[in-house]
């Protein structure tokens, strides 16, 4: 699963790309064709799996870098990325939450919250 992390990492580096005429269109191709392929395949992974998180019913170093992709969409700081991209994929959102509630997740991201 860590080798679908790395395939959102590249494809979302074009959000990162230096303002061009071709940024726009590398980014709308990464949200409409590239990351609905790799969200759907992984969607796909969780229903067949039927655990709590990616690799079992234990949270994992891939959880944890999925939960930072996650993250990252949902927190609105790329223009042109969807805030809801993930929201049509039912495994997708509660492996999110399974993730956002665990205990240590939570209590470190509360910790860099009040920062």
């Amino acid at each position: 699963m860590i080798n679908v992390s790395d395939d959102i990492y590249a494809a979302m580096m074009a959000f990162y790309m230096p303002d061009n005429p071709g940024k726009e269109i590398m980014t709308k191709m990464v949200v409409e064709e590239k990351l609905p392929k790799i969200f759907g395949y992984f969607e796909r992974h969780l229903a067949k799996c039927g655990t709590s998180f990616c690799a079992g019913d234990k949270i994992s170093i891939a959880d944890i870098r999925f939960y930072c992709i996650l993250y990252t969409i949902k927190s609105g700081i790329h223009a042109g990325l969807p805030t809801n991209l993930t929201d049509k994929y039912p495994h997708i959102s509660k492996l999110y939450q399974a993730i956002d509630t665990h205990e240590k997740v939570a209590s470190w991201n509360q910790k860099s919250q009040a920062k």
